[in-house]
């Protein structure tokens, strides 16, 4: 069994074992509100869902991130039992904080390393809609040691963590207790911001500028992200999954490039992809992140930004794009 799933099921144990707290607030304070220091976009990705039948299925933003603001709005699926949220600060071979949401209403933050342990007991949140094809929005706000959740836009909680305070992977993560649980967990509106004094961990930028044009295209570089641990994407084994899912398991390296392709030409252009190779010429795993229309084509005159993800074995490198 997969390491998320058995997060998602622990959660559900937990919750049910432990007590859970109302959320309720002094009616003479004010509830806390979310920070507004977040402007900058680090990710974007439209719309999706998450596979219940796929190992590892989840929607992992590209970088590595400690503060951060993320939000998504899930789409309740048709089962008895659900739950989803959020991975924080991933750390390869270590661990992470999980948030969770489940169909009864307990919201919880969970140290996950070994075992699940939650923060403090489950947080009942009132305004839940738990009804199938209903709507939740989750916006989860992490500065430091603090971590704030608020639920379609009404404050959950607040919890203090004394571990994961470095950055780490940020995914999307949705599923079920039932392990027979079949069909999908939709979602929109996943995005990830960040604070002005927040950078993504374990990143090397290279500033924009480089440009190669070749007739009536039009490429420029604007960032470059060096080598980060990486689970393995299953395309790597089973070339006809491609990039659905990554194996933490079993880790690679993976190095980004983000380019901006212009069409520069009177014809629509419709196919478009960018190639990474290791040195003697063997071509690394590359996938691309599909957001912010990553994937539509390019109309005459317009341009496109595109993030691109190679993958090599431990001890690989790639020697050019």
């Amino acid at each position: 069994m997969n390491k998320h799933r058995i997060f998602r099921i622990a959660a559900a144990l937990a919750c049910i074992a432990t007590a859970s707290l109302s959320l309720a607030h002094n009616a003479s304070a004010a509830p806390p509100t979310p920070p507004r220091d977040a402007k900058k976009v680090a990710f974007s990705l439209k719309s999706g869902s998450v596979n219940l039948e796929v190992d590892n299925d989840e929607k992992v933003a590209p970088n590595q991130f400690k503060d951060f603001d993320v939000v998504a709005t899930f789409t309740n699926p048709a089962l008895a039992r659900w739950d989803y949220g959020f991975v924080l600060r991933r750390q390869l071979g270590k661990g992470a904080l999980v948030f969770l949401v489940q169909e009864n209403g307990d919201a919880v933050l969970a140290n996950v390393k070994d075992d699940f342990q939650l923060i403090k007991p489950a947080t009942n949140v009132k305004g839940l809609r738990k009804n199938a094809n209903q709507k939740n929005e989750i916006a989860l706000y992490a500065r430091g040691d603090q971590v704030m959740a608020f639920i379609n836009k009404v404050y959950v909680d607040t919890w203090t963590v004394t571990d994961f305070l470095e950055a780490g992977e940020l995914a999307l993560i949705a599923g079920s207790p039932d392990k027979e649980a079949k069909g999908e967990i939709k979602f929109a509106g996943f995005v990830v911001r960040t604070p002005p004094t927040a950078a993504p961990g374990a990143a090397v930028t290279t500033p924009a500028g480089d440009k190669i044009s070749k007739g009536n295209i039009e490429v420029e570089l604007t960032n470059k992200v060096g080598y980060v641990p990486w689970g393995r994407p299953i395309g790597m084994s089973e070339p006809e999954k491609g990039c659905n899912a990554f194996n933490d398991g079993s880790p690679v390296q993976q190095a980004q490039i983000s380019v901006q392709i212009k069409n520069k030409s009177s014809k629509v252009m419709k196919d478009f992809y960018l190639f990474a190779f290791k040195p003697g010429g063997a071509p690394a795993y590359v996938c691309y992140y599909n957001y912010d229309g990553a994937g539509n084509e390019i109309q005459p005159g317009q341009a496109r930004n595109l993030t691109f993800a190679a993958f090599v074995e431990n001890g690989e490198s790639i020697a050019y794009f």
